[in-house]
């Protein structure tokens, strides 16, 4: 039934009701038929403005309900079009806790996920290109290899390193367990030596480590 039907109706039924009903009743049904008619308007105009909207966002190739920020597709923002190497460093305490207890300490795990573009090339595998690495575990000790003394590293390697020209595309997981002598907060450094790029790559994380 139409909007202009139903008001004719509620209306008859108004005049009808006037020999039969109190006035204040008449009125309070004529209210109504002009509170439903405002409503109906307002929905009306609401629901075609919903329409429009999302028919403009579907045509842009999105959906109504998406909040997300749509990105280009291609090399991702940030990324270096030379060599790099980024480093990740996440402590695993769960992993800790189940390791064999072979040697006294507390102790402490932190998987490291490192990713890059490196120098290749005839007789040189991508994963040399990784001159050295360090970690520092915070309390005094060091792991690693090329490592030159306790702050540095071996910067002479670098000399033997294929041009830049030819990159190939690397990654490497591994954990990386140590033994404190006392629970507490260490700051654990990673410290990459690698073709390619200039200086130290560096990356730091702070490491709280319980008794078992």
């Amino acid at each position: 039934m139409s909007q202009d039907a139903i008001e004719r109706a509620l209306t008859e039924l108004a005049e009808r009701a006037d020999t039969h009903l109190a006035p204040d009743v008449v009125r309070s049904v004529r209210r109504r038929v002009r509170r439903y008619a405002a409503v109906r308007t307002a929905a009306a105009t609401a629901a075609v403005a919903a329409v429009a909207a999302g028919i403009s966002v579907l045509a842009a190739g999105g959906s109504p309900f998406d909040r997300t920020t749509q990105l280009p597709v291609g090399r991702p923002t940030g990324t270096p079009s030379g060599p790099y190497l980024t480093v990740e460093l996440h402590p695993d305490p769960d992993l800790a806790s189940r390791l064999p207890n072979r040697q006294p300490g507390v102790p402490a795990v932190v998987e490291v996920v490192v990713r890059g573009n490196l120098p290749t090339g005839q007789g040189w595998p991508v994963e040399r290109s990784v001159l050295g690495v360090q970690v520092d575990w915070g309390d005094g000790t060091f792991d690693g290899q090329g490592a030159d003394g306790p702050t540095g590293l071996d910067r002479t390697a670098a000399a033997s390193c294929p041009p830049a020209g030819q990159l190939r595309a690397w990654e490497r997981s591994e954990p990386m367990t140590h033994h404190y002598d006392r629970p507490g907060t260490y700051t654990v450094t990673y410290r990459a030596l690698v073709c390619g790029v200039p200086g130290e790559v560096t990356k730091t994380v702070e490491l709280t480590v319980t008794a078992p």
